[in-house]
């Protein structure tokens, strides 16, 4: 398994995605007032949304490349190879770098914008691109884990619960809700009145064997 070709392929599907949004972005601050009307151009409280579906949008092809070149592997995962991925994703999602590149590239454009001054995101713009940032980094690393079986097998369930909720809290939160409608629904099941008659005719056919 060429785990460096893997991480060739993501930095590649992320560069890419990446110049053409900036790309189409530049394009529409350099147009004029009128270009930009007539040709229906997104306005600039639509940038929070653009960038937030380029990341769910690289999170999707990130989730299918790593799965293809996985799937075709005969080896297991090696703890060195998990860990360069590893790095490798934490490096495209990391929240502070993204968020500070944005600033400059606006800044970069802003010198030859033909419109007024750019301001394209406010703290609740900023806010949503870090939650899609940490949701695509969570969900790319969990997919990582399925494949790395390098881990120790002997690890208690104490063990499991912080492993597993460390990668993504919110797998930890749905297994507590399932638990518990789990348990609601033995519960149900004990109290009906057709369960407590089926044992009612158990005890009597054994009792009459």
């Amino acid at each position: 398994m060429n785990i460096k070709e893997l991480n060739t392929k993501l930095e590649a599907i992320n560069n890419k995605y990446e110049k053409e949004l900036r790309l189409k972005i530049r394009k529409l601050y350099t147009k004029s007032y009128t270009d930009r009307l007539e040709s229906h151009s997104p306005m600039l409280h639509t940038n929070e949304t653009l960038w937030s579906d380029l990341i769910t949008r690289k999170e999707h092809k990130f989730i299918r490349e790593i799965k293809l070149t996985l799937n075709k592997s005969d080896t297991s995962l090696s703890r060195e190879d998990a860990c360069s991925i590893r790095e490798k994703i934490n490096n495209i999602f990391d929240e502070q770098k993204y968020l500070s590149g944005l600033i400059e590239f606006y800044k970069e454009i802003d010198t030859t914008s033909t419109s007024n001054k750019i301001d394209p995101f406010n703290p609740a713009d900023q806010k949503n691109i870090s939650r899609a940032l940490r949701r695509a980094q969570e969900h790319v690393l969990t997919t990582i884990e399925l494949y790395n079986q390098n881990e120790p097998n002997d690890l208690s369930m104490i063990e499991l619960w912080n492993k597993y909720s460390t990668i993504n809290p919110l797998m930890a939160v749905g297994t507590i809700l399932l638990l518990y409608c789990t348990t609601l629904l033995i519960a149900w099941i004990i109290k009906s009145d057709v369960f407590q008659q089926y044992i009612q005719e158990i005890g009597w056919s054994v009792g009459a064997g």
